[in-house]
């Protein structure tokens, strides 16, 4: 019984839309959990903060990565959880349908986003 179990959720998690085994990006070299979207932010990271395209976006930031003047940027590593994953305890409709308002009520939020 718990074999079978086992199976079934593994059965169940390699095709949830999390990319868990890397297929839905390559067929070779597998990378997990990959964004098989081609996902690229509003804002790049090499911007000045305070001249952003789309300032409610994410900006990845550069980070010093060795202590001998390398650097390298974040990258957003699973932003096609939403839009590919299945929802568990509740079907997709009922996760579409329940949406909050934004926190910010400006004209010009549009061209923020």
């Amino acid at each position: 019984m718990g074999n079978m179990m086992g199976f079934r959720a593994a059965q169940y998690f390699s095709k949830d839309g999390f990319n868990s085994l890397g297929d839905m990006t390559r067929k070779f070299n597998k990378q997990r959990f990959s964004d098989p979207t081609g996902y690229e932010p509003a804002n790049i990271a090499t911007t000045d903060p305070s001249a952003l395209p789309k300032p409610l976006r994410w900006q990845p930031l550069i980070q010093e990565a060795d202590g001998r003047g390398r650097f390298v940027s974040q990258l957003h590593i699973t932003p096609h959880i939403g839009i590919t994953a299945n929802p568990i305890a509740l079907t997709r409709e009922e996760v579409d349908s329940h949406t909050q308002p934004g926190p910010y009520k400006t004209p010009e939020r549009e061209n923020c986003i």
